[in-house]
């Protein structure tokens, strides 16, 4: 069984002021120091990923908050996605770089994109420099997804994105959970016609003793090395150094009380998100969007 590793480093930094995002660049500077020291950390997992190649692994990268602006994420993912054993890479990204320049350098076959749209952060002519993006995806046969977060203010925005995206793309929502009955039942409606999915993220799921895949089918890796169960568990089982990809023998149940995000969410066995996205599941497309 390909093991999914869902992998970031401790590097906090974006390109982007969204309001609803805990890493806004307007309240986070970050020193140079930070991202050659984040580049040497990058370089030593894929030097060691790459002699462990007994075991099939799936990459999901999810940042706090954008890696692939920055040149050498670019070429870290190329060098995963050349390793035999590695059967994908999928990664969070707002796309706000040179995306016609990169597919050549790497394998599209194995690339995948969890992509985001921020009306703040995005004009008219970068929205169509975006679309312009979606559809060299699109031309090259990448697997991807487009995420809104589902913000009040975004809900236009959301609609007309709908409107100008081809009917094959899946358009998520992401539910916006920072205020309790955020939304109204006319809201929800209206978000369901874009994300029938909805629901399912939109959930904070009393999880504490329920069976749960991660630690065992999926593993959270650090810039250490440090393997856990996941982004919310913070257990050490192993090191990627000492112990190579440890994981836990079976399904294990969850020893926190709520799982409330996606990447949580598609891991706990009640949920079966797998048989929703199937084998796009960290890239977050249903089945139905691929038929």
């Amino acid at each position: 069984m390909t093991l999914m590793v869902l992998f970031r480093t401790r590097l906090e930094w974006c390109n982007y002021t969204c309001h609803y995002c805990p890493w806004n660049a307007n309240e986070i500077r970050v020193e140079s120091d930070a991202f050659r020291d984040d580049e040497a950390r990058l370089n030593r997992i894929i030097e060691r990923v790459a002699g462990l190649s007994q075991r099939p692994v799936e990459f999901f990268i999810t940042p706090k908050a954008e890696y692939l602006v920055l040149p050498y994420w670019r070429d870290a993912v190329r060098r995963l996605s050349a390793l035999p054993h590695v059967r994908r890479v999928t990664v969070q990204t707002n796309l706000a770089w040179d995306v016609a320049s990169f597919l050549p350098t790497v394998d599209v076959n194995k690339l995948a994109l969890w992509t985001t749209y921020h009306p703040t952060e995005v004009d008219a002519f970068g929205l169509e420099a975006l679309h312009v993006k979606w559809e060299a995806l699109r031309s090259a046969g990448v697997r991807f997804s487009v995420g809104i977060v589902g913000t009040r203010d975004n809900l236009d925005a959301m609609d007309a994105l709908r409107r100008r995206l081809p009917p094959d793309v899946y358009l998520w929502v992401n539910a916006y959970k920072r205020e309790g009955a955020y939304y109204t039942s006319h809201e929800r409606q209206r978000i369901r016609t874009i994300d029938p999915y909805f629901d399912l993220n939109d959930q904070i799921f009393p999880s504490l003793g329920q069976p749960c895949t991660a630690g065992s089918h999926a593993v959270y890796l650090d810039d250490e090395g440090d393997l856990r169960r996941c982004f919310f568990v913070g257990k050490v089982i192993g090191n990627l150094f000492r112990d190579g990809w440890q994981t836990l023998p079976a399904p294990t149940s969850c020893p926190i009380a709520t799982c409330h995000c996606y990447v949580g969410h598609m891991h706990v066995v009640e949920l079966d998100f797998r048989a929703v996205y199937g084998d796009n599941l960290a890239v977050r497309i249903p089945r139905r969007a691929e038929d």
